[in-house]
């Protein structure tokens, strides 16, 4: 694995979904909306986390698959 490439990578699909919106509010929004469903207080934090979560089982299951890292570490980074 290129791991520059993948770095360069990770910052190109964060400008690129730019466009649903800021990823801070769209997080915040995303915890909102899940703090309603499950009746407990979740943060931005804790989805960008559970994101991280399902990409890390994904990358289990493909480990071959490049955007699991590179969305796994838009995640961490956020």
């Amino acid at each position: 694995m290129d791991y520059a490439n993948t770095l360069s990578k990770a910052v190109s699909t964060v400008t690129e979904r730019s466009r649903y919106g800021d990823l801070i509010e769209v997080h915040d929004e995303i915890a909102k909306v899940a703090s309603i469903l499950l009746g407990k207080e979740l943060s931005k934090f804790d989805i960008a986390m559970i994101h991280h979560a399902t990409k890390l089982v994904r990358t289990k299951r493909d480990k071959t698959n490049v955007d699991h890292y590179i969305d796994g570490i838009n995640y961490l980074a956020f």
